[in-house]
Parts: C-alpha cells; sequence; structure tokens
C-alpha cells in the first residue's frame, strides 16, 4: 500500500512537473515572438529613414523630414495595434 501510494505521488510531481515544462516552452516561444516582433520594427523604422535620407539627398522627396518622421511614428504605432 506505502508503495502504490509513493508511486502516486511521483505521477503527480511528474504530471507537474510536465506542465511547468510545457508552460515554460510556451513562454520562451512568446518572448522569442515578441523579441522578433520588436527587431522587425526596428530594422523597418532603421531602412525606412534611410531610404528617406537617400531621396532627400537626390531631391525626389516633396515632404519635409518632420512630416516623415510623424508618418513613420504612425505607422509603427498602427502596426502596434494590428
Amino acid at each position: 500500500m506505502k508503495v502504490k501510494e509513493e508511486m502516486d505521488s511521483l505521477k503527480r510531481a511528474l504530471q507537474d512537473a510536465s506542465r511547468e515544462r510545457d508552460k515554460a516552452v510556451q513562454d520562451l516561444a512568446r518572448l522569442k515572438q515578441h523579441l522578433l516582433d520588436k527587431v522587425t520594427i526596428y530594422w523597418y523604422l532603421y531602412f525606412s529613414c534611410i531610404f528617406f535620407v537617400v531621396l532627400v539627398r537626390q531631391g525626389k522627396v516633396l515632404c519635409g523630414p518632420l512630416l516623415y518622421l510623424y508618418y513613420l511614428r504612425t505607422s509603427y504605432l498602427q502596426h502596434l495595434y494590428v
């Protein structure tokens, strides 16, 4: 009887540990996706600014830099809430 109780206790401990591991794996996947999203947004903004600077130097941009930066900020905020 004592051995059966001990086995049941070990089974429950193993199930608890397995659930905690699965939760940790899900949290890690969520964190990786969050970081990937942040890096993607950063590089999008970075290359958009570089592209804008190139267009300004070539004289192909009709709007001022502040207006373009407002556009970038707005598109970034829209990306956050989509």
